[in-house]
């Protein structure tokens, strides 16, 4: 019998890691939003991937931005082509890295993982009445997703420059916060992994502690989330 579900019930990085756990031989299907993806096992070695156009470890660092599909696993299906030789658990750690790097270096990442740290962002702001906008970028100052509780002020949107440079310019080396008040409200600026950057901003009434308290909140949802994908 066929082993499947959705990327919700089980993670891209636990699922294509399943079977190599399990020794299992097969071919792992994964439907994503707009590709899919192809997955071959031998006793639990990953031989070869293949996802829309990619193959090998290319393809395994699109994959892991993955959130969202179906798969399928179907034993005992194999495939002649050998365009991996490295063990799965080091190929996903390779795969992360390379996938956070080109975030970091402006590269888009796909929607279907931004929408997921969206969500992430907006179901922890909607608890902390008090905060007024997040926004998640990449260090290099690309926006990844943002959420605004009414309508977007777009002076926010060209803060990031100005918080980028601070960070780069500070003497202080390892700084990895910054605060900025206003007669509007106080604004958070919080670097995640070396690779994001996490802004908030909280209206007039809010205390540096409650803005420090969400700002804390925002970046642990930003982790949580990319260490369940």
């Amino acid at each position: 019998m066929a082993l499947s579900g959705t990327l919700s019930d089980l993670g891209i990085v636990d699922l294509v890691q399943f079977p190599s756990s399990a020794n299992k031989t097969g071919e792992l299907i994964i439907a994503g939003v707009e590709d899919e993806a192809r997955l071959y096992y031998v006793n639990g070695d990953l031989k070869h991937i293949i996802c829309g156009n990619l193959t090998g470890e290319s393809a395994m660092t699109a994959l892991v931005g993955w959130s969202e599909g179906e798969f399928e696993f179907r034993q005992t299906v194999t495939s002649e082509v050998v365009s991996i030789n490295i063990a799965v658990t080091e190929l996903v750690d390779k795969a992360l890295q390379e996938y956070e790097a080109k975030a970091a270096r402006g590269h888009s990442i796909e929607s279907p993982a931004a929408n997921v740290l969206r969500k992430a962002l907006e179901n922890t702001a909607d608890k902390l009445d008090f905060v007024t906008h997040v926004a998640l970028y990449s260090v290099a100052g690309e926006l990844i997703c943002a959420w605004d509780r009414d309508e977007a002020d777009p002076g926010l949107l060209q803060l990031i420059d100005e918080v980028r440079t601070l960070f780069d310019t500070h003497p202080r080396k390892g700084l990895n916060k910054i605060y900025l008040t206003d007669t509007s409200g106080t604004c958070a600026a919080t670097i995640v992994n070396d690779s994001f950057i996490v802004l908030i901003s909280a209206d007039d009434l809010s205390s540096l502690g409650m803005v420090s308290l969400a700002s804390t909140k925002m970046t642990a949802a930003v982790m949580d989330t990319f260490q369940r994908r």
